[in-house]
């Protein structure tokens, strides 16, 4: 019967006798160190890899962060404040003053009669209000597309990173079954060094 004998760092004759063989423990290092530098270098693109999933995992959730900051101020803001709202208000007033400046004029100058620049003052007033109330209604219209913009961006943001969720699963998964076949593979790749151990 043929036995194996492996032996110490300090005996590394080879064959100790016709039943069996030794085992260079230097080669044995060797080995290791090989196979280690083999596993660093299969391991270099998943740690890589990783990386970049998680930097575009960061991109993603600042982009939703900025998203939700930008979303509370600007339903914070009153429509009313804009420039674009201001400028036409200040219009409105312009245009509005000039109109009773004017009726006023005519009043004095012998023009009109008081009765006619009531009616006009009154009709100028009537439409200030009715178009500052059309601009108020504006507001909430502004609220509403607001809230739509937010949520289509919103989803598009999450849609990504669901994505890339997914595909760091996915890749998990291809992983796992990778390792559960490494012991056979390593078997099968070992198998006809075998008979040279025996």
């Amino acid at each position: 019967m043929a036995t194996n004998i492996i032996s110490t760092p300090g005996d590394l004759s080879g064959p100790k006798n016709n039943q069996g063989y030794s085992i260079d423990l230097k080669a044995l290092d060797g080995l290791w160190n090989l196979l280690d530098s083999v596993g660093n270098f299969f391991a270099n693109p998943f740690k890589k890899a990783g990386e970049a999933q998680k930097a575009a995992e960061g991109v993603v959730d600042k982009q939703i962060t900025d998203l939700g900051s930008w979303y509370k101020k600007e339903a914070g803001k009153s429509y009313l404040d804009t420039e674009a709202v201001q400028s036409a208000l200040g219009q409105l007033r312009s245009s509005l003053a000039q109109t009773f400046q004017t009726q006023g004029n005519q009043l004095r100058s012998g023009g009109g009669t008081a009765e006619a620049a009531l009616a006009g003052r009154t009709n100028a007033a009537e439409n200030y209000s009715n178009t500052v109330n059309k601009i108020v209604g504006y507001q909430t219209d502004r609220k509403d597309q607001l809230a739509r913009d937010y949520q289509y961006r919103m989803q598009n943001w999450q849609n990504a990173k669901m994505a890339l969720l997914q595909q760091k699963a996915q890749n998990w998964m291809n992983v796992g079954s990778q390792l559960v076949g490494l012991p056979f593979d390593v078997i099968e790749g070992l198998a006809p060094l075998l008979p040279l151990l025996a």
